[in-house]
């Protein structure tokens, strides 16, 4: 009866994890998924209290709750961005997906892309210090006919290297909510990135893409990425800048931001 139980306990942490990561929170999101859960949970507890009269009390108390879930007490009504309204600060864009919350808020003539409402991935009033990136390794490498970027965010200093005489630029991006939002709402400011026919844009991890990549570039860029972020510091470690010197062109240059 324990490994019974203990294979159903397994096999259920299995799928839940599966189904909170890549169904309920791409599907009804963040709050909305906890919503489902409270009520897979109430209506688990009605099957589990069955017809026996002392589950009376658990199966009115399950009921009431799910009731309340269903009706009064819907998290899905809760905010899931937090807009700083008396700064001037308003919600333009919000999307969920298994990787995260990603917004687009405007305040003024800026425009920033947001990663779970707190992380910055760039924004319209930096653009100057954003273009830099792309600029300053470019300048120094004098021959820079192709380039690799590990990021895109808002695809401004992506698109700076189209102000380079470059043939190619390979922009790799891990969450399909940002390149969705970048397309949206920055392609003013990215320099034709979206519709260039030099540009190839790649919905990958940037890491084993390029490591599992057979081509060499003149310039490879790897984006404001810091090393406390969670999951950012394998970006930092010796076998990353190996596999980068690898794919490298001969004289080539890597750009680090530091």
């Amino acid at each position: 009866a324990v490994g019974r139980l203990a294979a159903i306990n397994t096999a259920g942490a299995i799928a839940g994890s599966l189904a909170a990561g890549f169904v309920l929170l791409g599907g009804v999101g963040l709050w909305g998924g906890i919503r489902v859960v409270a009520v897979l949970y109430l209506a688990l507890a009605l099957l589990v209290a069955g017809g026996a009269p002392r589950a009376r009390p658990l199966r009115a108390a399950s009921a009431v709750a799910l009731l309340l879930v269903v009706s009064l007490l819907d998290p899905a009504r809760l905010p899931i961005v937090e807009i700083r309204s008396e700064k001037g600060e308003r919600l333009v864009e919000v999307q969920e997906g298994a990787a995260g919350i990603v917004s687009v808020v405007a305040r003024k003539d800026d425009r920033r892309l947001k990663g779970d409402n707190h992380y910055s991935l760039g924004g319209s009033a930096g653009r100057q210090l954003e273009g830099v990136q792309a600029d300053l390794p470019l300048a120094l490498a004098g021959h820079g006919r192709s380039v690799y970027f590990l990021g895109v965010g808002t695809g401004i200093t992506a698109g700076a290297a189209l102000r380079h005489p470059v043939e190619q630029v390979t922009a790799v991006e891990l969450i399909p909510e940002v390149l969705a939002a970048a397309r949206r709402y920055f392609a003013p400011f990215a320099h034709g990135l979206f519709e260039d026919p030099r540009v190839t844009l790649v919905l990958a991890d940037g890491r084993p893409h390029l490591a599992l990549s057979d081509a060499r570039w003149d310039v490879i860029v790897s984006d404001l990425f810091v090393p406390w972020q969670a999951g950012a510091a394998s970006l930092y470690t010796r076998e990353h800048f190996a596999s980068v010197r690898a794919h490298l062109a001969e004289g080539g240059l890597f750009a680090q931001w530091l």
